[in-house]
């Protein structure tokens, strides 16, 4: 038996709810031999199944929902590439330090009057292009092991120069006490946050999915790797939302 499938995406946001419906329909097969007319139905987590007389239908409705909260544990990083080890930071003004009072867990507390600002490489005083890159943050989800699906950043409430423009993102199942270790993080996105176009400021990028990510992880990683001016001292970011199951 033949099978085809069409895939359809319709996303709507705003700053309080996302929604993600995807319909796989579309499938038909002929047949020259006698036919069973029983009907079988199949039910999965939101998906279901329906054969009747070797015609397939599939009908999948997914919402979205926020995988991040303050009760997650959170560290900020610095020196750090997708597939490397990993260097945390420290608070302060000072090579590997981010903000004091702008730090890693502000990133994900919903609050976009907040902000988390890294200097990676870069002391306050210095301005240049590996300011702020390679640096992030890694989460460990405090509901537990998700999908990711899709995220989007917003904006500090100044400087556009310091905006991430492209970042990687990394699941892992391994305890914490592994993530220093290369070998525990597999990369699920590399590219655009969603910010090329400057949105303004506190304000959110365009939704960036992950079309091909089917891996369920306890903990994401999370590497800016450009911004928008490549001779400022930081990247800052008021909010990273990422979305799945």
């Amino acid at each position: 038996m033949g099978l085809s499938l069409a895939l359809g995406l319709t996303l709507s946001s705003n700053s309080n709810h996302i929604s993600v419906t995807t319909s796989i329909i579309n499938t038909t097969t002929t047949t020259q031999t006698t036919i069973s007319t029983t009907t079988t139905t199949t039910t999965a987590p939101s998906k279901n199944i329906l054969y009747y007389n070797n015609v397939v239908k599939v009908d999948y409705v997914l919402v979205v929902q926020i995988l991040t909260d303050t009760n997650d544990v959170v560290l900020g990083l610095w020196n750090t590439v997708a597939g490397g080890n990993q260097t945390i930071t420290t608070p302060g003004f000072c090579i590997g330090c981010h903000h004091s009072q702008e730090i890693p867990e502000y990133a994900i507390d919903r609050n976009i009057s907040t902000k988390y600002t890294n200097y990676g490489s870069c002391g306050v005083s210095v301005a240049s292009p590996t300011c702020g890159i390679h640096t992030g943050m890694c989460v460990v989800l405090h509901r537990g092991s998700s999908l990711l699906l899709t995220f989007r950043f917003s904006t500090g409430n100044n400087l556009p120069e310091r905006d991430p423009l492209t970042v990687t993102i990394e699941g892992s199942n391994q305890p914490s006490s592994a993530f220093i270790l290369s070998s525990v993080w597999t990369l699920i996105y590399n590219g655009s946050t969603g910010l090329d176009t400057d949105p303004g400021r506190y304000s959110y990028g365009i939704m960036q999915n992950l079309t091909n990510n089917i891996a369920w992880y306890k903990s994401y990683r999370i590497l800016i790797s450009s911004k928008r001016n490549a001779t400022h001292n930081a990247v800052q970011y008021n909010e990273i939302e990422l979305y799945g199951k």
